[in-house]
C-alpha cells in the first residue's frame, strides 16, 4: 500500500507513512532493519483529525492553562478566505484556524515540526478580519527547519493562529497534506514579577521551564556557565 525508508523532512533518518485506510479492512504494518541494523524500536500510531478548522468562524479552540499543546490534522482542501489578512513573512494560502484565550499573560512557543509541507505560522490579534499581525514564521526549504515562532499574549484577549501552505508552480493555491501544530506555554513565573508565592513549607511544584529564559539584566548565577539558562521564579 505504501512504503517509505527515510522521511526527508528535518533530516530525520526515521520512516514515515500517512495514508487513508478503509473502514473494516484489515491492514499488517512492517517495521524492518534499514541494511540491517539493530536496535531499540519506537513505533507510533497516530489518528488524522479531519479538516473543520478552514474557515476563521470554525477555529479550533486550543484550552486554556494549557502547557504542550499537538494536533495532528489534515489540511487537503483548505483555502484561502476572501477578507483574509496577508501574512508579513511570506504569500498565505490553504488556511487553517486556531483560536487561544490565555487565562495568564504568557509566552507561546509554535512550531509546525511533524508536517509533510512546508508551513506560515501567523499570530493574529482582532475580533475580525483585517486583522492586526503579531508575529509570523515561514517555514521553506531554505530555513532553519527548528525555528520556532514566539510571542507573549495577554491574560484575557483572544488570538487567532492561521498555519497556511506555500504556494508551488504545481499547487498555485497553496500547498497542503498532514499537519502537525505544536504549541508550547512558557510559564508565567518564568520573570520575576511573576514569581510564584510560596505559602506553606513543605512545598511541591511540578512545571515545564522549556523556552523560559534570562529576563534583561538578569544576573547569572555563579555556579552556571551557560549563556543561555531556562530560569523560572519563585518568592518566600
Amino acid at each position: 500500500i505504501k512504503c517509505n525508508d527515510d522521511v526527508t523532512y528535518l533530516f530525520e533518518k526515521q520512516s514515515q507513512v500517512k495514508l487513508s485506510l478503509a473502514q473494516g479492512v484489515t491492514y499488517y504494518i512492517s517495521v524492518s532493519a534499514y541494511q540491517g541494523e539493530k536496535g531499540t524500536l519506537i513505533f507510533n500510531a497516530n489518528a488524522v483529525n479531519p479538516l473543520t478548522n478552514d474557515d476563521l468562524a470554525n477555529a479550533t479552540d486550543i484550552p486554556a492553562a494549557t502547557q504542550l499543546y499537538r494536533k495532528v490534522q489534515t489540511t487537503v482542501g483548505a483555502t484561502l478566505e476572501a477578507n483574509e489578512t496577508a501574512a508579513s513573512c511570506g504569500t498565505n494560502n490553504a488556511s487553517v484556524w486556531y483560536k487561544y484565550t490565555p487565562s495568564a499573560t504568557q509566552k507561546v512557543v509554535l512550531d509546525a515540526l511533524g508536517s509533510d509541507y512546508y508551513t506560515i505560522i501567523t499570530v493574529w490579534m482582532g475580533t475580525q478580519q483585517p486583522f492586526t499581525e503579531i508575529g509570523c514564521h515561514q517555514n521553506t526549504f531554505d530555513s532553519d527547519f527548528d525555528q520556532t515562532l514566539s510571542a507573549t499574549l495577554t491574560a484575557g484577549t483572544s488570538y487567532y493562529i492561521s498555519v497556511t501552505g506555500n504556494p508551488s508552480p504545481d499547487k498555485p493555491d497553496g500547498e497542503t497534506g498532514i499537519l502537525t501544530l505544536n504549541a508550547r506555554f512558557v510559564p508565567a513565573n518564568d520573570d520575576l514579577a511573576n514569581a510564584i508565592p510560596l505559602d506553606t513549607i513543605p512545598y511541591t511544584h511540578t512545571q515545564t521551564i522549556e523556552d523560559t529564559g534570562e529576563e534583561p539584566k538578569e544576573a547569572l548565577p555563579s555556579c552556571g556557565f551557560l549563556p543561555h539558562i531556562p530560569t523560572v521564579w519563585y518568592r518566600y
